[in-house]
């Protein structure tokens, strides 16, 4: 996982789980308030990717930028400690609207475009 926070387990005392994107962001919130690191750093150094893709807006805004916001912002590319990287809607959102399933089908047909172009 290249995205990763530590949420704590059910029963346990912190922040719950992350059901919807107003939750998502008050976990963040919560975490970043904390100094919690949210980045996956080593682990994308250690595997090294090309590119990186973000599924949803939690993990754009941990790896990409605070304000990202998916439907303003997916198709446009960044860098990541020298990683390209961009970011398009999670597969959940898929599930709850399937009508973004055809920009996230462009989306990914753009990376793979984007990958082949790669030295």
């Amino acid at each position: 996982m290249l995205a990763k926070l530590v949420c704590p387990k059910m029963g346990q005392k912190g922040p719950p789980l992350c059901y919807s994107k107003r939750g998502a962001s008050r976990i963040l919130s919560n975490l970043r308030q904390k100094g919690t690191s949210l980045k996956g750093g080593r682990e994308i150094e250690l595997v090294a990717p090309k590119l990186i893709v973000c599924l949803g807006a939690l993990a754009g805004q941990t790896l990409i930028r605070q304000d990202l916001r998916i439907t303003r912002d997916r198709g446009s590319w960044a860098k990541y400690n020298g990683i390209d990287i961009t970011a398009t809607f999670h597969p959940a959102a898929l599930l709850r609207n399937p009508g973004l399933k055809r920009p996230v089908w462009e989306d990914f047909k753009a990376v793979r475009d984007f990958y082949r172009r790669l030295p």
